[in-house]
């Protein structure tokens, strides 16, 4: 799967899927959190109180996935999908790139096209369910977010 932001300055993401359909990433400029839609389902992408590092993917009213931020002071996000738990974290401090591991190992990552491009390749667990790759990705925008604001 491929991501690119909608507009130059935009907090939307269009997501082309391997078979060329675009999702569109609805997200809010002011708040961590979100909507998209596939095949007519609206799915939530929303983050707990403002003090909170709970973040969750929601299907009307029920929860597919959830994200426990595991410290203030890091990236490392840890990921429920399906019962089964992940860590998604930044490949490392001088890198936008994000590793997701099940225990040790690594299977996936969300890595920009370039340095300075907001592009990029999301290479996901096909097995999962398209939302909660979703979900993933826009944890890493998330992330993205912060640490530009951060910046400036």
């Amino acid at each position: 799967m491929k991501a690119a932001p909608k507009a130059w300055f935009s907090n939307d993401w269009i997501v082309t899927l391997d078979d060329q359909r675009e999702i569109l990433l609805d997200l809010s400029a002011w708040r961590e959190r979100g909507t998209f839609t596939i095949d007519g389902v609206t799915y939530t992408l929303r983050k707990g109180s403002a003090f909170s590092g709970r973040f969750t993917l929601l299907e009307q009213q029920e929860e597919l996935a959830v994200a426990h931020k595991t410290s203030a002071f890091s990236s490392r996000l840890e990921v429920e999908v399906a019962g089964d738990l992940f860590v998604l974290r930044k490949a490392s401090i001088f890198s936008r790139r994000f590793e997701l591991r099940q225990a040790d190992t690594l299977i996936g990552s969300i890595e920009p096209d370039g340095v300075f491009v907001r592009r990029s390749t999301l290479n996901l667990p096909k097995e999962w369910r398209l939302p909660a790759r979703l979900f993933v990705f826009w944890l890493a925008t998330v992330a993205w977010a912060r640490e530009q604001a951060a910046a400036t």
